[in-house]
């Protein structure tokens, strides 16, 4: 009996252990990716968008890529820091190291934009770091 239970605990711990390691190695490579487009850039907006993987990685990186046009300043606040966009032709792109919950937020905030549009790429997990390759769709 005793050897039993000893074999079903030590089972149960390298299942623990595999499964833990598994969790670990899954938030590395996985990441979630969103594609945005502001069109009404006379007008602020707030866009909330999710990382599903949040509870596996805590810590992570967050990559925003911004791309567009604007007749007028803008400030796009993300949940890790801000851009100012000036007016003319926009190209930037920034990835940062941050400690997040299930929530992040976009939020666009004109300072005389009227006119124009931006496309916003933003990738959120703990490879973050490694996307945002290629043309903005």
């Amino acid at each position: 009996m005793v050897r039993h239970a000893k074999r079903v605990l030590i089972i149960s711990a390298f299942v623990v252990a595999l499964l833990s390691l598994g969790g670990i190695v899954l938030a590395f490579w996985l990441k979630a990716e969103g594609n945005y487009t502001i069109t009404a850039v006379d007008k602020p907006c707030r866009i909330n968008y999710n990382d599903p993987f949040w509870f596996l990685s805590m810590n992570g990186y967050l990559y925003v890529a911004v791309e567009g046009e604007l007749d007028g300043d803008a400030i796009l606040s993300t949940s890790a820091g801000k851009f100012s966009l000036q007016r003319g032709k926009i190209s930037e792109s920034t990835t940062v190291p941050e400690h997040w919950g299930a929530d992040c937020f976009l939020e666009y905030e004109p300072k005389g934009a009227k006119f124009g549009y931006l496309k916003i790429r933003v990738s959120v997990g703990s490879n973050a770091e490694r996307s945002g390759q290629g043309p903005l769709p």
